[in-house]
């Protein structure tokens, strides 16, 4: 039976990787050529392709978008994206924002000080990260009763980080704070 199912399982992906090598793959630009797994939110918005989907002990699917060249982490559970700490060189969340090297290849939500205004960054991709001693970051905290987004100083921290780099809402390929749910796939290509 497992060797069955092992076969199976090697004809199926044999049959579905096929297509791939018919035509040239043309990733970029307003309209792009590609096969694969299209992802469209709750209101049709088209997303991008999908590369993966964890386990059930992380919910989140990625998203790679080919208009933004980025990756998105959307819960499945209510649409919202990942949220990424930016980080500072001075004591006061000012100046140029920073964000950590493992978020720069991605879309991600930032809430900032004071009032929590929720955005979205993803980091400069022409540079090379570089250890820095961050002196303060961005911080949510959420309870039953209240929601606050303090400045905090943080001593110096090292993190490898690079320029973040705001992505404003009409460049993102859903429309609200977050992409709407239930996500839509089609197979074949766009």
């Amino acid at each position: 039976m497992r060797a069955t199912m092992v076969i199976i399982c090697v004809l199926v992906m044999v049959f579905i990787s096929v297509p791939c090598f018919a035509e040239p793959l043309v990733i970029g630009g307003p309209n792009p050529s590609m096969y694969g797994i299209h992802v469209y939110d709750g209101d049709d918005n088209y997303m991008g392709l999908l590369l993966s989907k964890n386990s059930y002990a992380s919910p989140d699917i990625c998203i790679y978008n080919p208009q933004l060249d980025k990756l998105m982490f959307p819960e499945l559970y209510d649409g919202r994206l990942s949220v990424a700490t930016v980080y500072y060189e001075s004591t006061n969340c000012s100046g140029p924002p920073l964000i950590a090297s493992k978020y720069m290849y991605q879309i991600n939500r930032v809430h900032l000080p004071p009032n929590c205004e929720m955005t979205f960054f993803t980091g400069d991709t022409t540079e090379a990260p570089v250890p820095t001693q961050t002196r303060s970051h961005t911080r949510i905290e959420i309870s039953f009763d209240y929601i606050v987004c303090p400045c905090v100083q943080n001593y110096e921290i090292n993190e490898y980080v690079v320029p973040a780099i705001e992505i404003s809402p009409e460049s993102l390929p859903f429309t609200g704070d977050h992409p709407k749910l239930p996500l839509r796939f089609k197979t074949g290509i766009k």
